[in-house]
């Protein structure tokens, strides 16, 4: 007995990518800018001494890592000022 099959149909280029300018819009989509980069709101020195008594703290609780959840906390802790737009965040 032989069996034969067709090849399975191959969907056209457009029902797999919508439009040419559907692709050159996700092309162009794809450049992401993130801007100048800003001076931090405190020092050098600062950012150290902070980062210093937080690793005190953690070896005091014999504690490996933290995780900072709250807004308060990654701004103190990195200077990284975010806007919650439905996302979490976490700095560890």
């Amino acid at each position: 007995m032989t069996l034969t099959t067709a090849a399975p149909a191959q969907p056209s280029q457009q029902s797999l990518h919508g439009s040419a300018r559907d692709l050159a819009e996700l092309e162009r989509l794809k450049v992401l800018h993130n801007g100048e980069k800003l001076a931090l709101t405190f020092s050098d020195a600062e950012f150290e001494r902070r980062l210093a008594g937080l690793r005190d703290i953690m070896a005091e609780k014999q504690l490996d890592a933290v995780v900072l959840t709250s807004y308060q906390g990654i701004k103190y802790y990195s200077d990284f000022l975010f806007t919650y737009f439905g996302r979490s965040y976490a700095l560890v």
